[in-house]
Order: structure tokens, then C-alpha cells, then sequence
């Protein structure tokens, strides 16, 4: 019986981690892809927190970094090179490139998920989005 209850938990487990893939990559591509930084929003929990480099940001921070950094490059495009569930944990790597400037940046995040929200974020990027 044992046996069971692990594999169904290992089932539920798996539907969760693939949920919350699912909801990075929409993530991605509503709030970096399309600039609808104000959709940020509903992806959130209320006691997000970002942690960088430069610090850790809560909620309302976070969303004007993602304000600053979509002004600083508009025309951006954002590409999910490697998106994988690990452990409870979304794992992304991603690349932005722009059209009026020959850098290429580099972005790797490691994010968690409750209840549908994102909870906690975990960034280390190159220096070319650092300056955002």
C-alpha cells in the first residue's frame, strides 16, 4: 500500500511541476515577450520576493525592475532556451536579444511556485541586464 501512495504522490507531484512550468513560459511570454508588465501582477503571491544580486526585491519592486528593463529595451526578445521543473523548483535559462544593439544577455532563474503564484525567484543574469 506504501508502494501506492508514492507513486500516486509521485503522479500529483509531477502534474504540479508541470503546471508550474506551464505558468513560467506564460509568464515569459505575456509579461517579457508581449511588454504587458502590468499582467506581472496576477503571476505573483503577495509576499513575493525576487533575490539578485543586487539584492532582494518584494513585489512592488520587482514589477518596476520589470517596468525599467522593458523601457531600456523595448524591442527585446526574450527566448526560453532551457525550462524544466526540478524538485518543486522551475529552472529557466533565457536569452534577450535586441535589434538596435548587437549584445546578447543572459538571464537563469530558479523559481517557486505555491497555490499557482510565484513565490520566490531566484535570478543571476549577465552584465548587459544587471544594468537594468
Amino acid at each position: 500500500m506504501q508502494q501506492l501512495h508514492s507513486v500516486l504522490e509521485s503522479d500529483r507531484d509531477s502534474a504540479r511541476v508541470e503546471t508550474d512550468v506551464g505558468l513560467y513560459y506564460i509568464f515569459v511570454e505575456e509579461v517579457l515577450q508581449r511588454g504587458a508588465v502590468a499582467a506581472a501582477d496576477r503571476f505573483l503571491a503577495a509576499d513575493f520576493l525576487a533575490h539578485g544580486v543586487a539584492g532582494d526585491l518584494d513585489r512592488c519592486a520587482f514589477i518596476a525592475h520589470l517596468a525599467a528593463r522593458r523601457a531600456r529595451f523595448p524591442d527585446a526578445a526574450w527566448t526560453i532556451e532551457a525550462l524544466a521543473g526540478v524538485g518543486g523548483l522551475v529552472v529557466c535559462y533565457m536569452t534577450m536579444t535586441t535589434p538596435e544593439s548587437p549584445d546578447r544577455g543572459w538571464e537563469s532563474l530558479v523559481i517557486r511556485f505555491e497555490n499557482d503564484k510565484i513565490v520566490e525567484y531566484w535570478s543571476i543574469c549577465d552584465r548587459v541586464l544587471l544594468q537594468s
